[in-house]
């Protein structure tokens, strides 16, 4: 038998397409190629019963995974792992000099032009 090879899971009555596979058979037993033939290598309903109930939770949580990978923080995809700077935060909050749909960092900018001591000659 190879090693070092990606195992995938076939079930069904018919033969797997490749012997690199863990075939569950008759919805009850696991067969293993050995080189020569198909073995089974588990007989236990209560096993099989857990591998479904596992592979189900997967297919959920691919299916999660994905759903949140098309999701954006200030119109940024988290899949491209954004750093969000003052450029992309705003405080929501205004005042006298705060607008709260400006950037943070465009707010603080206005703030140093503010408080710069102006000389008059």
């Amino acid at each position: 038998m190879a090693l070092e090879r990606q195992v995938n899971i076939w079930r069904g009555n018919s033969t797997p397409p490749t012997i690199y596979h863990i075939w569950i058979f008759e919805d009850s037993k696991l067969l293993l190629y050995n080189g020569t033939e198909w073995i089974v290598f588990i007989d236990d309903i209560t096993l099989i019963d857990t591998l479904n109930k596992i592979e189900g939770r997967l297919t959920e949580l691919e299916a999660d995974l994905l759903e949140l990978s098309n999701n954006t923080v200030n119109g940024k995809s988290i899949r491209d792992n954004p750093v969000l700077d003052g450029g992309d935060l705003t405080t929501k909050l205004s005042g006298t000099f705060i607008d709260g749909t400006v950037s943070i960092a465009n707010t603080l900018l206005e703030l140093d032009t503010l408080l710069t001591t102006q000389i008059i000659e």
